[in-house]
Order: structure tokens, then sequence, then C-alpha cells
């Protein structure tokens, strides 16, 4: 072929070339969208349209080998783009409860080497310093008296205590979880194991500690984990709290406890809520996500249990109860009688139901005015059923010890 035939095709096809490559410029980065966040296909990043108009005679102009010199590579634009946030699971400390801890707490406290933990008993002061030993391999900041986890008085001639550990959170106020760890002990020769009443509710509060203690996130509220004893001397434990509180009362927003939800027959009762707003709409969601129903009882229906001193001086409770049997306050009320999985899902309720009061914005009051206290199932007497020994506490002596605390609010 001839040197000016090959000089007309090389020219030609120069001409083709160029004018394929000028029907798509390339455009030089803007500055300004380097914050801009990027789109779903990886390496790129997202223009504004107003900065890409085709009508933008200005930018239309090739961009040379010099212009893209400094200008990052697409394997680093790709390490400069921020990754999507993967969405944060919520953590719930009723998917953190551990059913083997459950059943082995039960054993130690309910079975024979509880022997029924009678008040001020040396069982008694055992499951106490075990409580107290949870706390302290948990964490939690001492909440008792001079340091310790204990909070010493005397029931009636016996010496006994409660056990206070504290969650700390990010503000000054609180929670409470509360349940009572005491018995009856032995008497006449015959072990009242308590099984039900109340290793179960004790049990379900330590688990509940254990699982708030996984959380990886402080909470806006402390939450304060309290094992009262005394109770069963007619609430003694709790009322000497609420007397000689550990914490500002004041800044106690809610109280949320456990007697008796070891044996889960068509319903339990949740006693109380009526109170916050949040904490009955909570209630009510929580239940509704598990295969149990409840049964909700106004305050007008309290209950003898160690919610009522903080009832009485005005500060809102939930209390978890699966309803009495025919082995309460009796020898008969043991461990094989316990419903262990619709324990460990009551005590899950009541410990997100503490856990969500604790993070929630507010924890509003509704319109309520203290009434008159009633104490169902203290018609006779708290403890004369059973062959317990009579008049341990009377009807009486309960109702005037709460008629005397005031409201705080």
């Amino acid at each position: 072929m001839k040197s000016s035939t090959l000089l007309t095709y090389g020219l030609l096809s120069l001409a083709v070339f160029s004018q394929s490559c000028s029907q798509a410029p390339l455009r030089r980065a803007n500055p300004s969208l380097n914050d801009q966040t990027a789109d779903q296909s990886p390496g790129k990043v997202k223009v504004d349209p107003a900065s890409d108009s085709s009508t933008d005679d200005d930018d239309d102009s090739e961009v040379s080998d010099s212009d893209t010199e400094g200008e990052p590579s697409e394997s680093e634009m790709d390490q400069a783009i921020p990754k999507p946030d993967v969405p944060k699971v919520e953590y719930t400390p009723s998917a953190n409860l551990e059913t083997a801890f459950i059943s082995n707490f039960l054993d130690e406290i309910a079975g024979p080497k509880g022997n029924g933990r009678g008040t001020g008993s040396a069982e008694n002061q055992a499951v106490a310093q075990k409580i107290a030993d949870e706390f302290k391999a948990l964490g939690f900041k001492a909440g008792g008296t001079n340091g310790s986890y204990f909070q010493a008085f005397n029931a009636k001639g016996k010496d006994t205590q409660n056990i206070i550990g504290i969650l700390p959170g990010e503000t000054d106020e609180f929670i409470v979880m509360g349940a009572h760890m005491d018995h009856l002990g032995s008497m006449n020769g015959k072990v009242y194991p308590g099984a039900d009443d109340n290793a179960s509710g004790t049990t379900g509060l330590i688990a509940s500690a254990r699982a708030f203690a996984k959380n990886p996130a402080k909470l806006k509220r402390s939450v304060v984990f309290i094992a009262f004893s005394g109770e069963e001397l007619g609430l003694i434990g709790s009322l000497y709290f609420v007397k000689n509180p550990t914490i500002d009362l004041q800044k106690v927003k809610f109280m949320v406890n456990m007697d008796m939800i070891g044996r889960y027959r068509q319903e339990f009762d949740l006693i109380g809520l009526e109170k916050t707003i949040e904490g009955h709409s909570l209630a009510r969601e929580l239940i509704s996500k598990t295969n149990i129903k409840a049964k909700f009882l106004s305050e007008v229906s309290a209950g003898g249990s160690d919610h009522m001193p903080f009832k009485q001086i005005g500060i809102p409770t939930a209390t978890f109860h699966t309803q009495l049997h025919e082995e309460y306050h009796q020898p008969t009320d043991t461990i094989d009688k316990l419903d262990k999985t619709n324990l460990k899902t009551i005590a899950g309720i009541a410990s997100d139901l503490t856990f969500r009061l604790a993070n929630s914005e507010s924890i509003t009051s509704a319109a309520y005015a203290l009434i008159p206290i009633q104490l169902d199932g203290y018609t006779d007497g708290v403890h004369q059923r059973g062959g317990c020994e009579p008049a341990m506490a009377s009807f009486e002596e309960i109702q005037s010890n709460l008629s005397a605390l005031k409201p705080i609010r």
C-alpha cells in the first residue's frame, strides 16, 4: 500500500477516535462534594444534579493526564467512603437470663441447705452473704451502710439485713428492683422451704442483676437491686429501708417487686402501674410479646408485699405475683412444684420493664391520690395459716406502720 494511502487512513482513524471520546467528556471532581454521602455503588460519590448540568460549557473540556494527578485512586475512594451503620440490636435483660443459674440458685436457697431461710437465722445470713457476693462479683456499687452491701436492722428481736447493690446510671435518678429473701424457717420439727415464697422472686432478682451487668451501655438511671429481709414478720425490711434510706427517695422514679412468681397457672397478677403512664404501657407491651397472660390489679388491691412502703410514700410500683395456692406457707412449698420456665418468663418481663424505665426519657406520673391502705390476704393476721407462729405480724400492726409513713410527693 502506498504511503499516501496509509497517511489518509491514519488521519481518518484519528478523527473518528477523537469524535467518539468527545461525546462523553470526563469531568473534574468538584472539591465541594468531598463531604457528600456515598450512594449504593462502591467507589462512587453522589453529585449534586445542579453542578452536573449538560449546558455548562465551561466544564465540558477533556481532562488531561495532568488534571488527574493528585486525585485519589478508585481503591482509595473505596476506603474513604463511609460504610453504612450496622443496625444495633437493642439489649434486653430477658434475653440474657440464665436458665442454669436460675435452677442452681433455687436449689441453693430453697433446698435442704436453705432450711427455710427463717428471718435472722444462720441460713438467712448465709443467703444474704451469697447475694452480696454476687453483687460484688458483678461490680455493683455497695448500697448498704458503711460502704457495704448490707443494711442491718432488728426484726422483732432477730438481727437480719437487707442486701443492696447499685448499678450506676448517668443521672442521679433511680429505679428500684426488689424481692424478699426470708421465709419461715423451721418450726415444730417441720421445714418451710418457701420455694415459691419467695425463693422464686429472689432468684428472679439476682438473675436479673446478672443480666443487667452484661449490658455494654450505661443506663440513664441507676438501678438499685434490693433483697429484703423481715418481710415475713410484717414488711419490716422494706419499711426499714424507706424510713432509713441509703439513697435519695425523692429521686426514686419507680419500684418493681417480685413476690411468689414461681407457680404460674392461667394468669399472673400484676399489681399497680396506674401511677405512671410509661409503666403501664411498657408492661402491656412486654407481656404481649410472651405466651402468658396477666390480670391487672389496681392500687386498691395492693396485696401485702415489699412494694407497699414505697407505694405509701408516693413512689409508683409494680408487683409480679403468680397468685396464692394450697402450698402457701406450708412445708409443701417445694422446688419440684415450681414452673421454672414461666418463672424465667415473668422475671424477664419484670427485668425488661425495669430496664426500659431506667432508660426512658421521662416517667410521667398520672393523676392520682394516695388511697387508704388495703392489704388483701391479711384479713386475720399475716402468718396464722399453716401452723405458723401466730401473731408474727397482725393486720393492725402493718396498717399502722404503713399509715405512719409520710408521702414524699
